[in-house]
């Protein structure tokens, strides 16, 4: 037979169905603080990210004399281009190597400048975004979430617009940017996501 002092010891079903509600309780108020907490340090990366490439644009431009073109080409072709700023960018992320192996002579789609092209890279990337790539034909490049400021019409469009720092061809000097710097639009995230509210520098 089973002793009263035993049987004060032991847990019956109905207390613990209420120790499981009240943990369960608990972890649902814990739950969206966590999550908001995670989200808060992904914010946090992604505007380091725009930092690093800001702080690259500077690099860039101290060594060069000008900011990188938002894309580079040849003809009429805007929507894909030959390259686009981000190659130029590599030797000031730290991604010499890649620059090194890229061939400026032929397109970003050649065989030769593909595997480079489709590279993803971190500091591109923000932690919130799913990083696809939206294509509407061709062969996709690797995800980035941040674009450069190419003026009032669409980073990719049909035709040059003339109005941004990052334009076609552009080669814009430090002189020529007539509010300064600090208050001027240089690249901003356009993450794939709609759902991601997004940073910018």
């Amino acid at each position: 037979m089973i002793s009263r002092d035993q049987r004060a010891k032991a847990f019956t079903i109905v207390e613990l169905l209420v120790v499981i509600a009240i943990i369960g309780l608990l972890v649902a108020l814990l739950l969206p603080a966590v999550q908001a907490a995670r989200e808060s340090a992904r914010r946090v990366q992604c505007n380091n990210n725009l930092k690093q490439l800001g702080l690259a644009l500077h690099t860039y431009q101290g060594a060069l004399g000008t900011f990188p073109a938002g894309i580079i080409d040849s003809d009429h072709n805007f929507r894909d281009g030959l390259h686009n700023g981000f190659i130029l960018l590599l030797p000031f992320i730290e991604q010499d190597v890649l620059y090194q192996a890229y061939d400026f002579d032929t397109s970003w789609q050649s065989p030769t400048n593909l595997p480079i092209a489709q590279t993803r890279l971190q500091l591109l990337i923000c932690p919130s975004s799913g990083s696809t790539v939206p294509q509407d034909g061709g062969v996709p490049g690797a995800p980035t979430d941040y674009a450069f400021s190419k003026g009032p019409l669409a980073y990719l469009c049909s035709k040059a617009a003339g109005l941004g720092m990052f334009d076609v061809n552009s080669q814009v000097r430090v002189a020529e940017i007539q509010d300064g710097t600090s208050h001027t639009f240089a690249l901003g995230e356009a993450v794939s996501n709609p759902d991601v509210p997004a940073a910018s520098t």
